[in-house]
């Protein structure tokens, strides 16, 4: 009611200017609970081009829809289909997401070494709730040999001190304590 917008909407503004303005084949956003999961693909949907796929995983999916939306996702695009650009977004919840491969090369968009399609960008939508949490999620962008992926927290309110915290840890090569 004063005009600005809440926590949610400028963190989806954030996020839209971020994968709007380099446009990735493969993106990951990752969420806390399955509400706001698929509380950010609507907000998506509504927010970026019709010819982006947003696609949805998250525990209460059926098996079935999880398993289409992962192939949507790392289905090669055809360009006989018109799809040879299109965007993708895959939002999950992290516990979802949890042992999900997407290659060994992540780092880049294309294939990986094993043929498998690679995630570009991932974007922690919600920062993890703890270090072990974080550590998994930030390893959607780095693992393999080769460049790690473009990465994007969004950290607001009571998430900035261990935001900042891992953060720093990260930049100065220091541990994570999982305990």
């Amino acid at each position: 009611p004063d005009g600005r917008p809440s926590l949610f909407e400028a963190k989806v503004q954030e996020m839209v200017e971020r994968v709007h303005e380099t446009p990735i084949l493969r993106t990951v956003a990752l969420c806390n609970s399955a509400r706001t999961t698929e509380r950010l693909a609507r907000a998506l949907r509504e927010n970026l081009p019709p010819s982006w796929r947003i696609l949805r995983f998250h525990a209460s999916l059926t098996p079935r829809q999880r398993s289409e939306y992962l192939a949507s996702f790392r289905a090669e695009p055809s360009a006989a289909d018109g799809e040879d650009a299109t965007p993708r977004i895959l939002v999950a919840t992290g516990r979802a997401a949890k042992g999900l491969s997407f290659a060994d090369g992540v780092g880049y968009d294309g294939e990986g070494s094993d043929g498998e399609p690679t995630v570009g960008h991932v974007v922690l939508f919600e920062f993890p709730p703890d270090a072990k949490a974080y550590i998994a999620r930030v390893g959607f962008a780095t693992r393999g040999d080769e460049p790690s992926a473009q990465l994007t927290a969004l950290a607001v309110g009571k998430q900035l001190p261990f935001a900042r915290a891992m953060l720093n840890q990260d930049k100065e090569g220091s541990a994570h304590r999982v305990d």
